[in-house]
């Protein structure tokens, strides 16, 4: 439910006229309202999300100052590129790694350690293949000029990306008329991924 939210943010706030594209733009919005959702949920954090991503901030550069081996200095000097307080920086330091096992094998991580992760979970995986999976419908659903158009310029389907000019020059046509195709393409995409 909450990666429909998302969806439906990430329709509402997503601008045709720029050049991003729409699959990238709504993976934000979904793991952002997930992400959300979690952070307010947790039963072992009671910090906003804000304050976590200070805490991953403030780790990461105590790590980096640990060659300094005067742990107040290192807190000082953390504390100090993370715009915090010498006090915040160490109470968000303690929160967020403190070691909860979760493994068998008696192995410890901090909480962070997890949130941190580039790696899609299965639901976002699942939710990427499905909008890639509307955009290809939809994709299919269009004009053949159109089609033509909206794969050379982002590039879909493992082709090269082309600018509006070089699409012009093939398909013996202005600039601006690609642009237009380009855009009544993307505005129909848009309503059929929305609705």
């Amino acid at each position: 439910m909450l990666g429909i939210y998302g969806l439906l943010c990430a329709t509402t706030k997503f601008d045709i006229s720029k050049s991003n594209r729409f699959i990238t733009f709504a993976i934000f919005w979904i793991r952002k309202e997930m992400l959300n959702y979690i952070y307010a949920q947790s039963t072992l954090l009671k910090i906003s999300s804000q304050k976590l991503l200070l805490a991953a901030q403030i780790r990461k550069k105590y790590t980096d100052f640990s060659y300094l081996n005067n742990n107040s200095l290192i807190l000082e000097k953390t504390a100090n590129y993370c715009n915090c307080k010498t006090k915040e920086a160490e109470e968000l330091l303690i929160l967020t790694t403190h070691n909860t096992n979760i493994n068998a094998n008696n192995e410890e991580y901090s909480i962070l350690d997890f949130l941190e992760s580039e790696t899609l979970t299965p639901e976002e995986n699942f939710i990427e293949k499905n909008i890639k999976n509307q955009l290809i419908e939809s994709i299919k659903r269009l004009k053949p000029i159109e089609q033509d158009v909206i794969i050379r310029h982002y590039g879909l389907f493992n082709n090269p990306t082309q600018t509006l000019e070089e699409i012009a020059k093939i398909k013996n046509k202005t600039k601006s008329r690609i642009h237009q195709i380009e855009k009544e393409a993307k505005e129909k995409l848009f309503k059929a991924l929305s609705a």
